[in-house]
């Protein structure tokens, strides 16, 4: 739980740093701020168990290559207006790369939280892309977009999933409703092997579903067994117990 909350503290931190190397009016200071965007991202690294990682991170782009940088741009004699007008020039370019990392990253985040492996999740989304073929959607037909080469095949409104945003939902499967059970009789009453009804012993509900779903399924029904075949199963287990 800790470890959550500093990863977060630590990113948020990460986060303004980095919004002051790009903001910043002073050179130098941008480079401070990246400097302390370095160290906070270090500490992220250690907090992931990545040790080697963060210690590279200090030793070589802090310690190295930042002073490095810090004494050039003292010397320099460095034209921030001409800087200026470079970032306004760049900024809707780097805008979209920011939102692209900013979906990757939610990306990650989301599968994480459903328990997913990153790897199998994004190998299986670039295979189902990649098996998909351009035709017309039309969610009221049966259209052309379909896939080639999965299974099983999508046959119909396959639609290639790189257009964000992304959302996900954990599913859990479910039977709703069963061909098999037990047999029954208008009454609701069970029906034993050799045709003879039972009179001590009543079904409802998804037990004796397939004395209807034999015939075709439509929505609802299943519901629509339950209250049914419950009423005649509790009027015909009560008018035997009253006898």
């Amino acid at each position: 739980m800790m470890v959550n909350v500093l990863f977060y503290v630590f990113g948020a931190i990460l986060v303004l740093t980095a919004l002051g190397v790009i903001t910043a009016r002073n050179p130098v200071h941008c480079a401070l701020f990246l400097v302390a965007a370095f160290l906070n991202s270090a500490v992220i690294w250690l907090l992931l168990q990545a040790e080697f990682l963060a210690l590279t991170l200090i030793v070589v782009y802090v310690g190295a290559v930042m002073v490095l940088w810090l004494f050039v741009v003292m010397m320099l004699d460095v034209d921030v207006e001409k800087l200026r007008q470079g970032f306004t020039r760049y900024a809707p370019l780097g805008a979209l790369i920011a939102l692209v990392v900013a979906a990757q990253i939610g990306l990650v985040v989301y599968v994480r939280k459903l328990g997913l492996d990153e790897i199998t999740l994004m190998q299986t989304l670039n295979g189902y892309n990649t098996a998909c073929r351009v035709g017309t959607f039309d969610h009221t037909a049966l259209d052309d977009c379909h896939t080639e080469g999965l299974a099983p095949a999508k046959t119909h409104w396959a639609r290639r999933i790189d257009t964000p945003p992304y959302y996900a939902w954990p599913l859990r499967p479910g039977i709703t409703f069963t061909y098999l059970g037990v047999a029954v009789d208008e009454r609701a009453r069970m029906l034993m092997q050799d045709g003879s009804a039972c009179e001590n012993v009543f079904a409802a509900g998804e037990i004796m579903a397939g004395n209807v779903l034999g015939k075709g399924y439509v929505a609802g029904i299943g519901m629509a067994i339950g209250t049914t075949f419950g009423r005649l199963a509790g009027e015909e287990a009560a008018r035997h117990v009253r006898g």
